[in-house]
Parts: structure tokens; sequence; C-alpha cells
């Protein structure tokens, strides 16, 4: 069950990353992820440490190149497998290089988030199994069956819950079940009760094949007992202004010291802010992003402006959710793709840069996003948030931890 450790051939750079994380654990758990977006799920599992257990994610898998070259960047030492999951060949090429990657001894835990386009809200016609959309969840179940971990976890959106009045769930649990996974099952859990500074629910579906039910993450509490989650701007407070109509560089230095323990735990020795980029917007959008107060949206401009130069002109159908400016004093909205739904900067007159999102999603600032600003905008938006993954995953580590204890053997 405990990985062999194995140093696939990387620079040697990288050797001493494995030997440091190697110190600090005594175990390590081996991972494969699939439909893993920029990393996300990955680095908070990476993160997660429970008695000196922890995990390391061997092979990975996605089907886009810039999330691909995200990936890759921020995780060389582990095997990436870039194609779409619903490929035979692509099936086959992770089972060879997770066989590679780990030896004889099988995989740990499998984990993974396939895309939820089918499922999300904004999809509400399209939410059904026979959706080619959400057909990337059953060949996540397949890779489950072919590789036979001992456990796994599933991340997507709460809308998976309700297609077909819950017979999908159903049907999912169910399939993991029939494969020996008997505790299977899943939980909601909102991102800001796991030092997440954003409202942003996601469904975990998780088993194993100890009889144990697996406990799901304890809520995070902060010592200041009137404030139990961290506000948007407790996140973003130390990092540069950016002028409206204008894009920032990709690296610069931060506005002020570490304001926080927050600000100082995702800076993470980083001593430049990368990726603090935004979409460059006209007069026009900049004096509508003028109008809207914190926590405001689209129905705080005038109507005239909304409508100038032909856009909006009909905004009966307008979603709540375009034009809304961040509440500083509370977490942020979920972070969908924050280009599109023009979510706006607490106190500057614009759009997010990539790295605020980022810090939303927690993601150490060290962590570099890759590929065309519309791609990483999207990367950002799409992952599962870091610190969420990381309670998770501590779960996890405590539930396998646990069983390799009471079961006396390695679970195969």
């Amino acid at each position: 069950m405990l990985r062999e450790v194995r140093l696939l051939p990387v620079a040697w750079q990288h050797v001493f990353i494995i030997l440091t994380l190697l110190s600090i654990v005594k175990k390590i758990f081996n991972a494969l992820e699939l439909c893993s977006g920029p990393g996300g799920l990955s680095t908070g599992f990476m993160l997660a440490r429970y008695l000196k257990y922890g995990f390391f994610v061997a092979v990975a898998n996605d089907a886009d190149k810039n999330v691909g070259q995200t990936y890759m960047a921020n995780n060389p030492d582990t095997e990436f497998v870039l194609g779409s999951l619903s490929s035979e060949k692509i099936k086959k090429i992770i089972q060879d290089k997770l066989i590679y990657a780990v030896g004889t001894r099988g995989t740990d835990i499998v984990i993974g988030g396939p895309p939820c386009q089918g499922f999300s809200n904004a999809n509400r016609k399209t939410r059904i199994m026979a959706n080619p959309l959400n057909r990337l969840v059953f060949d996540f179940v397949e890779m489950v069956r072919r590789v036979r971990p001992f456990s796994f976890v599933m991340e997507n959106v709460p809308g998976i819950t309700s297609i077909q009045d819950g017979k999908m769930i159903e049907r999912i649990i169910r399939d993991f079940q029939s494969m020996g996974y008997a505790n299977s099952e899943y939980w909601i859990l909102n991102a800001a009760n796991y030092e997440v500074p954003q409202n942003r629910k996601r469904v975990f579906v998780v088993g194993s094949k100890s009889p144990d039910k697996i406990v799901r993450p304890t809520q995070t509490r902060r010592n200041d007992s009137t404030k139990q989650h961290i506000s948007a701007w407790e996140a973003l407070s130390d990092l540069p202004a950016i002028p409206p109509g204008s894009t920032a560089h990709g690296s610069l230095g931060y506005r002020r010291g570490a304001q926080n323990n927050f600000q100082k735990k995702l800076r993470n020795g980083s001593n430049t802010v990368k990726n603090h980029i935004v979409t460059i917007n006209g007069n026009e959008v900049i004096e509508r992003f003028r109008c809207v107060p914190q926590g405001g949206n689209w129905k705080d401009i005038p109507k005239r402006k909304m409508s100038l130069k032909g856009t909006y002109k009909n905004t009966e159908d307008t979603h709540s959710g375009i034009y809304r400016r961040l509440a500083a004093a509370k977490p942020s909205v979920t972070i969908t793709n924050f280009r599109k739904s023009m979510l706006i900067h607490p106190t500057q007159n614009r759009l997010l840069s990539v790295r605020e999102a980022a810090r939303l999603q927690t993601f150490r600032d060290s962590f570099e996003f890759h590929g065309p600003l519309h791609s990483m905008q999207q990367q950002v938006s799409d992952a599962v948030p870091v610190n969420l993954a990381a309670a998770v995953a501590k779960s996890m580590l405590k539930h396998m931890v646990s069983s390799l204890q009471t079961i006396g053997v390695r679970p195969s």
C-alpha cells in the first residue's frame, strides 16, 4: 500500500525536492490524479500531513495542453499524460506510466475532478446522464476499476447530486460499492469552512477498501471567535495595485509586508508577485465598474451605461453574477471564469488578476500559471481550492493510516 519510493529520471535539482520530502514524511502513499486541471487537488494532497505520513502524485493526466504546461512546471517529478481520459489509448498509457512509477505494489489512491460543465447551474438543460460532458465521470470510475487503488476521491460540483432526482450520484456510489468500496459516500463541503476566502461548495465522492467510515474533514476555527471565515481583503490587501484600463507585468514586488498569517502562508517564501495580470477593459466598461458598490452587481449600473455600444440591451435574462464586486469584509463569491463574469476587485475599478483569483483559491504565490491569459483565467477558476483539497487529503490520510493499523496487513 505504501509507496515504493522510486526516483524518476528528472533533473538533479528536482532530486533535492524528493529527498527533502522524504526527510519530512515517514511514509508516502502514492497517488494517481485524473482530470487534474492545473493542480489544485494534487497540491493540497501533497501539502497534507498526518503522523509524518503524506501523499505523492506519481502520475497525472489532463486533456488541456495549457493545463499540462502549468502542471508540469509546478510538479516536475510527476509523470504527466496529456490526452482525454475518454480515449482508450490514453487510459492504457496512464496504466503503463503508473506501473513504471510505483512498481508492483500498486496504487494507494486515485484522485481527480472530471470536468463538470454538464453538472453546473449554468447548464440546467444538460444535467442528464446522457450528456457527453458528463461521461468523463464514468471514465474516472472505469479507471478506478482498472487500477484498483486502496481508496479514491472524486471531486465535482453540487449539481451532480441532483441530476435525474439523484439517480446519477446513486449510480456512481453503487458502481464503486460493486468494486469492493463498501464505505463509498459523498460529502458537500463549503471551501470557506476550510481556510479558503471563498464561498465555494463542492462534492467529494470518497471510498476505500476498509469497512470503516471515512470521517469528513473537521471545519477550521479561528482564534478570533467573531470571525470564522477569511475575508477577500485579508487575502488580497498586500498585492500591488493595477490602474484601471491597464495590465501589470507578470512579476512585481509586494505592495506591503504580509498583513496576516494567511498572507504569510500563501507567500510561501516568494519575493515577487507572479501572474498579477488582468484583462484590459475599455472606458465604457470601467465606467460600469465605478457604479458597482461592494457586494453589488450589474443591477447597480444605470441602464444607459449597460446598453452602451449595443451591449446588454435586454437585461431581463442577465445573470446576477455579472459585474459583481467582491465585498472586502466577506469571503469571495465562487470564483468562476472571472473574465467572463466580470468579477470586480473589492476596491479597484478593474477585474481580478490571475494572481488575485489564485489567492482566493489558496494557491501559494510560488505556484505559477502558464499559457495565454484567457487560459490562465480558466485554469484558476476550474481548480479545486488548495486548502480545501488539503483538508480532504488529511481526512483520507487519517483513514488510510488507521486502516493499516486495524487491518494489520497492507491492503492490496
